[in-house]
């Protein structure tokens, strides 16, 4: 038995995926638990999350890998990363996948434009990238239109089409976990020893 790194269920309760550090994802039927689906990426496993229509499971390791649920097979060739996966956020769409990177990188894609992308090369012109972000999960604003992130010492809200800021939350310490409400009006920040929601509208 190899040890877990990470586990997500999807939308609909009917599946959940384990991922392990010998490369597997065990997909899950919850109606079957003794005889779960193999789905082998070949490097340690480090983020694993269901599209909102579960439809789709995104793996993370050193690369990210697209699994067609229905089909029992992968969508699409590996994208390399090189940095690991920390996280895997869903935009309400499903339409972006934000990936949070051990480097402190975060990686938006654009998963209706994604460009197939050949063995050796590199994903990263396929998608945006936004630096020095700690590697948290970040949440997406239910009009898609921004993403609430964390930088070491503070938590923004940043416009995703102009990567500008729209709000900045000083923290008083590191970020460990952060979620935005369904409206995107309020943001709730944790640390080591804190615990903030910010108000978006005023600050």
């Amino acid at each position: 038995q190899s040890r877990a790194n990470c586990v997500a269920w999807s939308p609909d309760q009917q599946h959940f995926a384990i991922g392990l550090v010998d490369g597997n994802a065990l997909l899950f039927n919850a109606t079957k638990w003794d005889d779960p689906l193999p789905v082998f990426a070949g490097e340690a496993i480090t983020a694993v999350q269901f599209s909102p229509d579960g439809r789709q499971l995104a793996i993370g390791g050193t690369g990210l890998h697209f699994w067609d649920v229905p089909a029992e097979s992968f969508s699409s060739p590996r994208r390399e990363l090189i940095h690991h996966v920390t996280a895997l956020t869903y935009s309400p769409s499903g339409s972006q996948l934000a990936v949070s990177l051990s480097s402190k990188k975060l990686r938006l894609f654009e998963l209706n434009q994604q460009a197939i992308v050949g063995p050796g090369q590199s994903i990263e012109h396929h998608s945006r990238v936004f630096f020095d972000y700690a590697p948290c999960l970040p949440a997406f604003t239910l009009q898609e239109d921004a993403l609430v992130t964390a930088r070491p010492r503070s938590a923004d809200i940043v416009n995703i089409q102009g990567l500008n800021n729209i709000h900045h939350f000083p923290t008083p310490s590191g970020i460990s976990g952060i979620a935005a409400s369904a409206d995107g009006k309020r943001v709730a920040v944790s640390g080591p020893k804190h615990l903030q929601v910010w108000n978006t509208d005023n600050g």
